[in-house]
């Protein structure tokens, strides 16, 4: 980002502003007044918002990476719902699946299915924002 010194030196030379002109002088004032202005009206909030876009750009990088062990499918639910809402879902889920320790015995459809259940209604339960997400299942 350029410093407000660096803009307007930058700008006077785009425009071959010749400050030093006696007969143009009060033109090149207005001129420069108006370098501030645009610089602190479009040039300073534009790249603001362009240094957002990239922060939250490198979060949603950051965090597609911590995923890599995931399926590419469940990698981009995971950060859509990330940049969404902000919320790192693996991790809710994770605490509920350390709750249940006996999930990798189940051997059985109808009680991976009942703990299915078990898993949505609590990942609902922290996760108010999955509704809308989630309304496929017969039971919401």
């Amino acid at each position: 980002m350029l410093s407000i010194e660096e803009y307007i030196a930058r700008r006077k030379k785009e425009d071959k502003l010749n400050e030093f002109d006696i007969d143009e002088r009060s033109q090149n004032l207005k001129i420069c007044v108006d370098y501030v202005f645009e610089c602190f009206n479009n040039y300073l909030n534009t790249t603001e918002a362009e240094e957002k876009t990239v922060l939250h750009s490198e979060k949603l990088d950051k965090y597609r990476k911590q995923l890599h062990d995931y399926e590419p499918e469940v990698r981009e639910w995971a950060v859509s719902i990330y940049d969404e809402y902000g919320k790192q879902i693996h991790r809710y889920i994770g605490n509920i699946l350390s709750e249940y320790e006996l999930f990798f015995y189940i051997i059985r459809t109808t009680s991976l299915e009942i703990f299915h259940t078990i898993v949505i209604l609590n990942l609902l339960r922290n996760c108010h924002f999955l509704r809308i997400r989630l309304k496929c299942f017969s039971f919401l």
